[in-house]
């Protein structure tokens, strides 16, 4: 699964370190050229020796793994021939820097912003043994990833943000990189029925881009059936807004009960906005949404959504249109 939009960048490949280089090269053929292993094997050898290189590589290979499953925010791993370093790749070489440098505390603290509480034990390991090999045969990185930067421990992408005045801020931006996926695709798919345009050709031109495109059929069948026998108002949002409505983090949880096998609670999550009957067949698309995602190892995680405090929130917060009447205080489906 190659879920690689651009992102912010921290610097230029021309300002790391020659160590620091080697890592996110080698990061980058992980990622999007996994197969390719000679390739990744030839320049571990040349730098970890013939002794080291299998312990190297099966220690990258984990460290790769790990973070693909672990991250919180949307990947930005940037292909080989790149010359930017995104935020993302900078926050390792400063994780791998900390944890050379003695610094355990302040890795702790990146690695807690940036990957779930369950795969932190993994990735800490995994990134620790990976460093001192590298620190082993002489290539340890300097503190902040370039050659000449600030003696700092941590880049800036990992310093602490200001937290939102309200929850309504938050959004899209707690999400993972397969809930937004979703989350995306929803709201394409609502904003060119609406247009219309062709909404299956608008999700499946977003899944194609994102590697899961056998997802397509799956999402289409679900929003078929909710603009057809929905039996209320039906919110999903522009694909500007920062929020999350309560109606997409339901969709989000039914899908990832039935990545967890609980078939039970994504029908009753499916029955809070369709008849009892149209949610037993809809199930059957979401099953098949859940089972393209976990297939690509892009699990959602166990949230506990409070769908009524969300509603709540987005009634306080929410302006009520010039054009609305008093009496209707129902949400748009689109704004």
């Amino acid at each position: 699964m190659s879920l690689t939009p651009p992102g912010p960048t921290h610097c230029r490949l021309s300002d790391l370190s020659f160590a620091s280089n080697l890592v996110v090269w080698a990061l980058r053929q992980g990622v999007h050229d996994p197969g390719n292993a000679l390739n990744l094997k030839q320049t571990f050898e040349r730098t970890f020796g013939t002794d080291g290189v299998n312990a190297a590589m099966a220690a990258f290979g984990r460290l790769v793994g790990s973070l693909r499953r672990g991250l919180k925010q949307m990947p930005d791993i940037r292909l080989p021939e790149d010359g930017e370093v995104s935020r993302q790749e900078a926050a390792l070489l400063t994780i791998v820097a900390s944890i050379q440098l003695g610094l355990g505390e302040e890795a702790q603290k990146l690695i807690a912003r940036m990957i779930f509480k369950d795969e932190r034990e993994e990735f800490t390991s995994v990134a620790t043994v990976f460093s001192k090999n590298l620190a082993a045969v002489g290539h340890v990185l300097p503190p902040d990833g370039t050659g000449h930067g600030p003696d700092v421990p941590l880049s800036r992408w990992s310093r602490s943000r200001p937290k939102p005045h309200h929850r309504r801020t938050k959004g899209l931006a707690g999400l993972t990189a397969q809930e937004s996926t979703i989350v995306v695709g929803l709201r394409l798919w609502v904003t060119a029925l609406k247009k219309n345009d062709s909404a299956h050709a608008a999700l499946h031109a977003h899944f194609h881009e994102w590697g899961v495109v056998q997802a397509t059929n799956s999402l289409n069948a679900v929003l078929n059936h909710t603009a057809r026998c929905a039996t209320r108002v039906f919110d999903i949002r522009c694909p500007k807004c920062p929020g999350l409505s309560a109606d997409e983090a339901r969709i989000l949880n039914a899908v990832a009960a039935m990545q967890r096998g609980n078939r039970i609670e994504a029908i009753e999550t499916l029955m809070s906005w369709l008849p009892p009957q149209v949610a037993q067949i809809t199930i059957v698309p979401v099953e098949g949404l859940a089972r393209v995602f976990q297939e690509a190892g892009a699990e959602l995680p166990p949230r506990h959504w409070r769908f009524e405090a969300m509603e709540h929130a987005d009634r306080v917060h929410t302006s009520r249109r010039d054009d609305e009447r008093p009496e209707d205080n129902r949400r748009p489906t689109l704004h």
